[in-house]
């Protein structure tokens, strides 16, 4: 499948001396602005960026989604890897009297010579994630984490008082940096993803309702989003003349009236990122962060298949003894009963419409899975969703399956004073239970279940653990070296595939050995796999890739 996605997802922009935008994308590595179609930076187009910053030399850092740092000295034109630096992801970047890095579980990083040497800042918490950080005026260094009650994910300040955007609480508001208190009212979603002040000291924020203003220190805020809607904006920046930027999941907008309006940047980039495949009776199905495609030539050529979906990230497909097909997306469950021609939402009844996992149980009901809801179940001919949380302790249901003896099993994560746990959890008789003895506490993101009824589970840190039939545990792990792994799939034959940052990890006897693959894949991130009989499909940072040797080879 070619480029059938959208618009490569942007989660950092900066605005260059000389005036061109870089942007730090998760599906294009680095791109720049052009007089016509923007561009990807070739050195950086196969990495997942999270953050950009041009210091005041002139310099420019790219704070990565597993490769550390980047830097140019020459404003972008050329790169190296940072060596002396952080070695995995980095979320944040800023600039004081020194500069600042922070890492997903290193802790925050100085360097005291333009960004090309690093060393860590131990305040005892050398293991913390830091998502945020800012250097005030006087010196001080404030990092946004997730370890109180709150998680942070941006932070600004406005010369009298500090910010700090939640995700889920909203805005808070301190005038010394150590107490802090609600500055949230009409704000349209209390999940933030980044703030900034203005020169006319206007707080923006982005958030997964579009961009919101206040210009009385966070006691009110205001919609500012003509022109974009109810985008979800993940990174905002301003040019010297004014000019504002916000970048997120749909592309990049740009106001010239102090926010009041937006129209969008053509960039011309697109992206083929499919999270999701599915394949049954005939077709394969591939879900992207804007819609779904279909195959019914086994990968061969593709059609969008999305009318009465929209531009909807789409996280799952599944499908119903009687013909129907559902896709679980950014906007609920929707069901199409002409094989994806045409489809319709159902959504009575789901209270969270972040519907991760979907799959249909040994009664023929359908069953999904929400981020932070927890399960819902409809039976009978029209789809109306209950609850079934009895006995799940964590609401965030990244997958379903059901595996040979009929039996219903979700892989689910939780947050909880900055550790990101989780389980696998079966259901019986009205409730459920966690699923064998010695899994750790960690977040698990896929289940695959073979022939032998054997259960598998992608658990955080590209870690693989096997439940046996003495209902144990193993830890079968690959031993792969900062990748990120995503799902997992059996092929037909029996081979156990795990989708990652670097390619497939494949094992012919049940996890004991395992090698890594990347043969003709168009890029090495992988997030899930499907098997129609004939072929093994896989979804990529590239579209859909199709194997015939049990996932040794691909193509597309």
């Amino acid at each position: 499948m070619r480029a059938l996605a959208g618009p490569p997802k942007f989660f950092g922009l900066a605005v260059l001396r000389s005036g061109e935008i870089l942007g730090a994308t998760f599906a294009a590595g680095v791109v720049r602005s052009g007089p016509g179609a923007w561009s990807a930076l070739p050195e950086l187009s196969e990495l997942s960026t999270n953050a950009v910053l041009q210091t005041t030399s002139g310099a420019v850092l790219v704070g990565t989604n597993g490769d550390g740092l980047h830097r140019s000295p020459d404003g972008g034109r050329s790169w190296q890897r940072v060596a002396a630096g952080p070695a995995g992801t980095v979320y944040s970047l800023a600039e004081g009297r020194s500069l600042y890095a922070g890492t997903a579980d290193a802790g925050l990083w100085q360097s005291i010579d333009d960004g090309a040497n690093w060393t860590p800042v131990d305040r005892g918490r050398s293991g913390t994630c830091i998502y945020a950080v800012t250097a005030r005026r006087d010196g001080t260094v404030v990092a946004g984490t997730d370890l109180a009650r709150v998680t942070v994910h941006a932070l600004a300040d406005d010369g009298s008082a500090m910010y700090a955007g939640c995700n889920g609480d909203g805005v808070l508001r301190s005038s010394d940096g150590e107490c802090w208190a609600p500055a949230s009212t009409g704000l349209g979603d209390p999940h933030v993803h980044c703030l900034l002040v203005t020169t006319d000291r206007t707080l923006l924020a982005g958030t997964g309702a579009g961009v919101f203003r206040t210009r009385d220190g966070g006691a009110t805020w205001s919609a500012a989003n003509t022109g974009m809607g109810a985008s979800r904006i993940f990174s905002l920046a301003a040019a010297s003349d004014g000019s504002l930027f916000a970048g997120g999941y749909d592309g990049v907008w740009r106001s010239t009236d102090g926010a009041a309006s937006w129209s969008p940047v053509p960039t011309g980039l697109t992206a083929a990122h499919v999270f999701a495949v599915a394949a049954a009776r005939g077709a394969v199905y591939g879900g992207t962060g804007d819609g779904l495609v279909r195959s019914g030539d086994g990968g061969r050529t593709w059609v969008r298949a999305d009318t009465g979906l929209g531009e909807r990230t789409v996280y799952c497909v599944a499908f119903t003894s009687d013909g129907r097909v559902l896709a679980g997306t950014s906007a609920g469950c929707l069901v199409s009963t002409d094989t994806g021609a045409t489809w319709r939402a159902e959504n009575d009844g789901l209270t969270n419409l972040d519907v991760y996992g979907l799959a249909v149980d040994a009664d023929g009901d359908m069953v999904a899975g929400t981020n932070g809801d927890g399960v819902f179940r409809s039976g009978g001919d029209r789809v109306r969703w209950t609850p079934a949380n009895d006995g799940l302790s964590d609401r965030t249901v990244h997958d379903l399956v059901v595996d040979t003896a009929g039996r219903l099993t979700a892989a689910t994560s939780n947050l909880d004073g900055g550790h990101k746990g989780g389980g696998v959890y079966r259901w019986c008789d009205g409730a459920w239970s966690q699923a064998g003895r010695g899994l750790p506490d960690a977040a698990v993101y896929g289940l695959a279940v073979d022939g032998s009824g054997r259960v598998f589970a992608a658990v955080r840190g590209a870690r693989v653990f096997r439940l046996d039939p003495d209902d144990v545990w193993h830890d079968v792990t690959p031993g792969l070296d900062d990748a990120k792994g995503y799902g997992i799939g059996v092929t037909k034959d029996g081979s156990v595939l795990l989708a990652t940052s670097e390619g497939v990890v494949r094992s012919a006897d049940q996890g004991a050995t395992w090698t890594t693959t990347a043969a003709g894949l168009a890029s090495r991130t992988v997030y899930a796999f499907a098997d129609d009989g004939t072929a093994v499909y896989a979804g990529t940072g590239a579209g859909v890739h199709r194997s015939v040797d049990d996932g040794l080879s691909w193509e597309r």
